[in-house]
């Protein structure tokens, strides 16, 4: 089962030939959503489906400038309901698909300008921010562009200052360095212990609910191991692709 980001036809094949499994299915969520939102079932084979919705679930397909709902194989914003997000009851996702006469979902593209990196969003804007600090570069716009197997890639359009001199190469290593994220497994859990004293410090208990409002990133993981360490519920917030401010 693939979740985080669409897969090609091709890569489905390939996935199937090199491991010897008879079905690759997709499933589709949210961090708001903190669960799937759609599931394939199994033995179903619908290439470049997210699945069905699942049995809690309600969804629409709502027109991109009308608003009004929309019927099978027509596309527009997603739009699904468990408990009340919005004044009609359902959680704008910002991703644009369809349902076909089977109830089959498919993501065909993003309202947002966000670029979905193998999972994680990438705002353009925050690629663009580090670019300029580069003395070398005067003027700079990123944005994405396919890719089988990282779903999207930021490309970026350069203008250089005058009178320098300025390498693709340079660009490219420029960026790597300022945006390296890891973390260790050991560093995780030491980190993610150390963290969970400091919410009991708080007075947290296992009655407690935490909101984490973070951006999909190594360091997201900290919280929602420390949380877990002390046996917290945990609501995710992705701040990148939600509209509402939240006071926490």
């Amino acid at each position: 089962m693939v979740g985080a980001g669409p897969i090609s036809e091709d890569l489905e094949k390939a996935v199937k030939k090199r491991t010897g499994i008879k079905q690759v299915g997709q499933s589709y969520g949210l961090t708001e959503s903190t669960v799937a939102l759609t599931f394939t079932p199994f033995d179903t084979e619908k290439h470049g489906s997210c699945g069905k919705l699942l049995p809690h679930l309600s969804a629409v397909v709502k027109d991109l400038e009308t608003g009004r709902n929309l019927g099978p194989n027509q596309t527009g914003e997603l739009c699904f309901k468990e408990k009340t997000f919005t004044k009609d009851g359902y959680m704008r996702t910002g991703d644009v698909g369809y349902y076909d006469e089977e109830g089959f979902f498919y993501i065909v593209d993003r309202l947002k300008e966000l670029i979905k990196y193998k999972g994680y969003q990438v705002p353009p804007a925050e690629l663009e921010a580090v670019l300029l600090t580069n003395s070398k570069i005067k003027e700079v716009a990123v944005v994405g562009v396919p890719d089988a197997d990282a779903g999207e890639l930021p490309l970026a359009f350069v203008v250089k200052q005058s009178g320098v001199d300025l390498t693709q190469k340079e660009v490219v290593e420029f960026v790597n360095e300022k945006t390296s994220e890891s973390i260790t497994y050991r560093e995780l859990y030491e980190t993610g212990q150390r963290l969970a004293i400091s919410l009991r410090n708080c007075g947290l208990t296992q009655k407690s609910i935490i909101a984490i409002c973070s951006s999909n990133s190594t360091y997201y993981l900290l919280p929602i191991f420390a949380a877990i360490f002390e046996g917290i519920p945990v609501v995710p917030i992705n701040p990148t692709y939600t509209e509402c401010k939240y006071h926490l």
